[in-house]
């Protein structure tokens, strides 16, 4: 699912604030996603109970049930259910808790529509994925029941048995397009092996338009396509049919024999490989696809894992920002009062007071001027780890 068909995107906004929920709702809707509305956690819950959402975005700080027990509740109803965190000042350390426990991503309030869609469009290429990785697991476990290899042989084996052959083989082309013996049956040596590629390698070369398959009943001298092959005189009949896969050309050959079975091959011998053939030919065409599948996952795999790593990082360097500049503007908030304090000690101190309260004016002067210490250490601290140019972590 992608952002071209937003009105099959269905969002869930999870607010306890009116305004917030309405506004989000507002903007979502505009863009033309499908979205539905939760005024607390325990109704989001009894929502995605009752219906499939693609994307939640839930409020971390809510009565009854807070965002964090929310996100639990849902992930238990519907594991694949993409969940934006939404925080406001002074939760980014509950969002990062969040994100341990499966949300994918957060936002701190106030947020830009640009941010929003940012957001949202990240946690669908990620849902994506995921859909793309499982589908590629159902496939690999279906396939790892019986592997091609091994598919091919209990269908050799029964097209023998069905079409009463005293031996056959299946070749099947390699990429530079020569033939293999993919599975074989009743051969007796290396020899009888042989002649099946041989006869093998004719019938591609003298395939036309008008003949795929071929029944021979007599000499092979009698036909023009097999004159040239020198087989064992034990063998009275042959039949040849290719294997055609779904792009139309022939990537693979039947062939099967009779030499103890003294019946020749008719037509309908013909059309009852054709039950067998085809089932070939899709295990094939399933083979090379899935094979294309399994390298494009694991390319997949490799960019997600980039992708995880990277978003962990920038999760840490986001909440290591956020925390410098909240110190920064703590420290200053307290700088400026205690500056104050102390200008106005030392003007007392310079006026004619008594002893006692000289000493107890000192004191004063000492704890302020050591909290104002304090406080140029923090900012000194934040702006070593803050770039005052980019406001990102440094180091």
């Amino acid at each position: 699912m992608t952002l071209s068909n937003k009105d099959k995107i269905r969002i869930l906004v999870v607010d306890d604030e009116s305004g917030m929920r309405e506004m989000l709702s507002a903007q979502l809707e505009a863009e033309g996603f499908n979205v539905t509305v939760a005024k607390d956690g325990l109704e989001a819950v009894k929502k995605v109970e009752e219906d499939k959402f693609n994307i939640m975005i839930c409020d971390i700080v809510m009565p009854h049930l807070d965002g964090i027990a929310t996100l639990e509740a849902v992930k238990k109803i519907d594991p694949e259910l993409e969940v934006i965190m939404s925080t406001g000042y002074g939760t980014v350390d509950s969002a990062v808790s969040a994100m341990k426990k499966g949300a994918y991503d957060f936002m701190e309030k106030p947020y830009s529509s640009k941010e929003v869609m940012a957001t949202i469009e990240k946690a669908l290429e990620r849902s994506e994925l995921k859909t793309l990785v499982g589908l590629y697991q159902s496939s690999k476990a279906v396939f790892s029941t019986i592997e091609l290899n091994q598919l091919l042989n209990i269908v050799m084996n029964l097209i023998q048995k069905v079409i009463q052959a005293d031996s056959g083989a299946i070749f099947l082309m390699d990429p530079e397009g020569k033939l293999y013996m993919a599975a074989s049956s009743g051969m007796p040596d290396e020899g009888e092996r042989e002649i099946h590629r041989r006869m093998a390698e004719q019938a591609v070369l003298g395939m036309t338009k008008d003949k795929q398959s071929f029944i021979l009943n007599e000499d092979l001298k009698r036909y023009p396509e097999f004159q040239s092959i020198q087989a064992n005189p034990n063998i009275h009949a042959w039949l040849i049919r290719p294997l055609i896969c779904q792009t139309h050309k022939t990537c693979g050959v039947l062939t099967l024999n009779r030499s103890a079975h003294k019946e020749k091959f008719t037509s309908l011998d013909l059309s009852n490989t054709l039950l067998f053939t085809s089932q070939l030919t899709q295990a094939v065409d399933h083979a090379e696809l899935y094979n294309a599948l399994e390298g494009k996952i694991k390319e997949l795999e490799k960019a997600y894992g980039m992708i995880s790593e990277s978003n962990d990082q920038l999760i840490q360097h986001e909440r290591q920002a956020f925390l410098g500049r909240r110190v920064t503007g703590i420290a200053h908030e307290i700088k400026n009062p205690l500056t104050s304090v102390i200008h106005c000690v030392q003007l007392l101190l310079e006026s004619d007071v008594d002893t006692v309260m000289r000493e107890r004016l000192n004191g004063v002067l000492k704890e302020a001027e050591r909290c104002n210490n304090v406080v140029s250490d923090l900012l000194s601290f934040s702006r070593q780890r803050i770039s005052r140019k980019t406001g990102v972590v440094t180091s």
